[in-house]
């Protein structure tokens, strides 16, 4: 086993790193329990000792309370990273473990060695860093505990800090692999819902939303207080079924896929990250588009005026008309599409109404001949 494997538990860095926010919020939460846990302790054991028992160890239960509740609030206060979080606990926690030992001479080292197996068991960076961080405060251990308590003690205290520290990185590797393991399978399943998500939610060929997340979606904005600048329209390719007759079903698809790729780029809909779009919605400020079937698709978008939307649509229009789709060395070209455009005025809370109106205008302009866009108010 090579030293990466060593350093990530048996799996490549790639791996490690898909599992850091995992990894992250297992050690913030491990972190927020230590802490409260340590500053409850400290405090029975402050207030144990100012009725009397132990009075000598009144500063250091003092100040370890002090210092945790300190941590606290720099981790609220200054957002601090996960990692410097987990190792100013973990160093926070191994301090006072040293001082517990060497405040007294003939004092057997338990709370240091407790604090060590406790610490590898419950937090995880990489293997080397950890390594170096314990190898670090079993230095400072064993020099308080020379210059405190002897050099008998001394010895005594080296010898079971090294020894726990060695138990204690095997104990850390075991359990951390194991932890690991268990961080990519919830990453294998998570991927998976996400694309079982994507197949339920989005139109496989022309590859934008289906119709019932995009009214869902459109209820959303439509909810907004002021929606003074939202436009839904319909939108289909003139004389489809012509195409389909004479250049078949195959070049019909074609032609379905170039207006979702220009009605998606035309309207600025983001959809790179399909499976977390719904989410990540933003309905006062995100367009959607979504298909209908067949040739037809619908769309929600911001726009600053009924002109602009008009003048954007138009332009949209005049890009797919350049549009040359070649399949089996037949060539299709001068596509057209038309356009029904309802300005929304916060008038109607169904979406269906909102949608029925659009479609009633799409008619209007297929009624006049096509390829034209037509803008009215809700």
């Amino acid at each position: 086993m090579n030293l990466e494997k060593i350093n990530y538990y048996g799996d490549s860095r790639e791996v490690y790193d898909s599992c850091l926010p995992h990894i992250e919020d297992h050690n913030l939460k491990s972190c927020t329990f230590l802490i409260k846990l340590f500053v409850l302790a400290l405090g029975i054991f402050t207030l144990l000792s100012l009725a009397g028992l132990h009075r000598s160890y009144f500063p250091m239960y003092f100040t370890g309370c002090l210092a945790n509740l300190l941590l606290v609030v720099l981790i609220k206060k200054t957002r601090m990273s996960v990692r410097v979080t987990s190792y100013s606990t973990m160093a926070l926690l191994l301090t006072f473990a040293i001082a517990d030992s060497s405040i007294d001479p003939h004092h057997v080292a338990t709370t240091y060695l407790v604090f060590a197996v406790l610490v590898a068991v419950l937090l995880m960076d990489t293997m080397l860093a950890i390594s170096a961080f314990y190898l670090l405060m079993l230095l400072v251990f064993s020099l308080c505990s020379y210059v405190f308590k002897g050099q008998v003690m001394w010895q005594l205290d080296s010898f079971n800090g090294l020894i726990y520290t060695i138990a204690s990185l095997a104990l850390h590797y075991v359990i951390q692999k194991g932890r690991l393991a268990s961080y990519l399978l919830l990453n294998k399943y998570n991927e998976s819902q996400r694309e079982l998500w994507v197949q339920a939610n989005f139109d496989r060929m022309s590859g934008v939303m289906n119709r019932s997340t995009f009214m869902t979606l459109l209820q959303k904005a439509v909810d907004q207080p002021e929606c003074g600048d939202l436009f839904v329209g319909l939108v289909d390719i003139d004389h489809f079924k012509q195409i389909n007759d004479s250049y078949g079903h195959r070049m019909g698809d074609l032609a379905i896929q170039e207006l979702s790729r220009s009605l998606e780029k035309g309207l600025r809909v983001c959809y790179q990250d399909k499976a977390g779009f719904a989410d990540s919605f933003d309905p006062s400020s995100d367009n959607v588009l979504a298909r209908l079937g067949g040739d037809e698709f619908v769309f929600a978008m911001h726009c600053a005026s009924e002109e602009a939307c008009r003048k954007q649509l138009r332009a949209l229009q005049q890009e797919f008309a350049k549009k040359v789709i070649s399949l089996d060395g037949r060539r299709l070209s001068q596509l057209h599409f038309s356009c029904g455009v309802i300005h929304y005025n916060n008038n109607l809370k169904n979406v269906d109404q909102l949608y029925q109106k659009a479609d009633q205008l799409m008619y209007m302009v297929k009624k006049q001949g096509g390829n034209e866009v037509l803008v009215a108010q809700s």
